[in-house]
This record gives structure tokens, sequence and C-alpha cells, in this order.
């Protein structure tokens, strides 16, 4: 295999570890919301559609960011970047595998916490939980499609 190709599966792999660690920084402030909403006594019938609301637009925010942070920095012509980023793919690679792990504990030692929370309106708790992992889906899944629009649309244009 030569160097191209190997740099080329590099950068491919890159991006997946790229959008994953985005999205656990994403899922992580998503439930650090949740967590804060939950402990000031914000009732499950208004964060059935607030953690949704707030999800999609973490996620269109992050959007809009990365977009402008890739109009204002890409200037080469190349199809392939002649230099690997060691240090952030590294970085990358550590938040990726240790974030969503990491929010996870934390979300059940919350809930252990603010147990007796839960327990006063489990059916709303349950209805609340399936409301807000659905906006989390639509959110990863309507980012991703609308990237690929927006990339396909000035790949067709150029």
């Amino acid at each position: 295999m030569n160097r191209e190709k190997t740099l080329l599966i590099l950068w491919i792999i890159y991006g997946f570890v790229f959008v994953q660690a985005v999205d656990s920084v994403l899922f992580f402030l998503t439930q650090l919301v949740y967590f804060g909403t939950i402990s000031i006594g914000i009732s499950y019938s208004i964060l059935n559609y607030l953690l949704p609301v707030v999800t999609i637009a973490l996620y269109l925010t992050t959007i809009l960011f990365l977009l402008k942070k890739i109009k204002n920095t890409s200037s080469t012509s190349g199809i392939l970047l002649t230099e690997f980023p060691k240090k952030q793919f590294l970085i990358l690679t550590i938040l990726a595998i240790v974030l969503n792990p990491l929010t996870h504990k934390l979300s059940g030692l919350f809930a252990e916490y603010f147990s007796y929370l839960q327990n006063e309106d489990i059916s709303g708790y349950l209805e609340f939980y399936g409301w807000m992992h659905m906006g989390i889906g639509i959110a990863r899944w309507s980012s991703i499609v609308l990237l690929a629009m927006i990339f396909l649309r000035k790949h067709n244009t150029v």
C-alpha cells in the first residue's frame, strides 16, 4: 500500500473519530442540561419539549460553527492533505472513547441521587426519557443528512 492510500485511510478514520468525539461532547452537554433542569425542579411535561429543542439547537449550532470553520480554513486544493494531525487525532480518540461512558456513569449517579423525583411520577419520567432520546437520535441523523446535502450540493456546483 502506498503512502497516499495510507494517508487516505487515516483521514477516513479521523473523520469517524471526529464525528464520534463531537457527538460525545454534544451528548454530554444534553445530559448536563437534563441534570440542571431536573435539579431545579422543572416538570417532565415541560422537559418533553424543552430537551429535544435544546438538543436540536446544539447540533445545529455545532454544524453552523463547523461549516464556518471549514469555510475559513479550507485553502487546500488537493484531495489529500500532506500532514496528518496526530496530536489532534489522539485527543479526539481519547475524548470519543472516554466521554460517552463517563456521561452514562454520571447519569447513573444522578439517577441514584435524584431517585425520589423519578419515583413520584414514573410514567412521566418514562415518557420524558423516550422524548429526550428521540430528540438526540433525530438531531444526530438530521445533522449527518444536512451536512451530506450541503456538501453534495457544493460538489455538484464545482
